[in-house]
């Protein structure tokens, strides 16, 4: 089961994103490869990534904690610890994106997510290491702190990969889904070049955040 999981995470989510684009388009049907496809692959870093957040990650939990963190997460359900992952992540994500968009040096790594020519899936992934580090490693500092059981961040890691993905895509999803999660008609408002929609919709997941 893990094994199909890994390679859902790995390359699933995003050929399923693709492929739901020229399905479901938001607007009309474009290339598979959009314009501008090959600098948002040479941007795209996700195992160099995954393995900085990690590592920086573990290294602080053993240096803090110990090898053995525990927390009041720990014993509680994997539903619950899925839902403590969200909150957590929702939070933190929202407040040092809103920074990095204020804060004129840190713009100068997140700037190059907004530097894609045409917004669909793949830019998703279209981020500065540093950008990356910044918006992933306190969550899951804060999450290990609490005890996260290792079920739920696999969980969450899927979750997270994919609405990601599918937020930034160009698929025509539920519009009932902006009640509750961001959607590509909600999050493409924050990539917008219309100065109205500069510095509006901080949020990762939730549809809350319009300022």
């Amino acid at each position: 089961m893990q094994r199909y999981l890994f390679l859902f995470h790995s390359f699933g989510r995003l050929l399923l994103v693709l492929a739901l684009e020229q399905l479901f388009p938001v607007r009309r049907k474009t290339p598979v490869l959009n314009k501008g496809w090959i600098s948002d692959l040479v941007h795209n870093h996700d195992y160099l990534r995954s393995m900085a957040v990690g590592g920086i990650s573990s290294a602080w939990m053993v240096h803090i904690v110990g090898s053995n963190p525990q927390g009041p997460f720990a014993e509680q359900s994997v539903a619950l610890n899925f839902l403590m992952l969200v909150v957590v992540n929702e939070v933190t994500f929202y407040f040092i994106h809103r920074f990095c968009h204020a804060n004129p040096f840190l713009w100068q790594f997140h700037r190059v997510h907004h530097s894609a020519v045409t917004y669909y899936s793949l830019i998703a992934s279209r981020m500065h290491l540093v950008d990356a580090l910044l918006t992933q490693v306190p969550p899951l500092i804060i999450a290990l702190s609490l005890g996260a059981r290792m079920e739920a961040l696999i969980y969450y890691g899927l979750f997270r990969a994919f609405m990601d993905r599918y937020g930034h895509s160009n698929v025509n999803g539920p519009r009932r889904m902006l009640f509750l999660l961001s959607t590509p008609h909600y999050h493409a408002w924050h990539h917008a070049t219309d100065p109205a929609a500069w510095n509006k919709n901080f949020s990762r997941y939730l549809s809350y955040s319009t300022t």
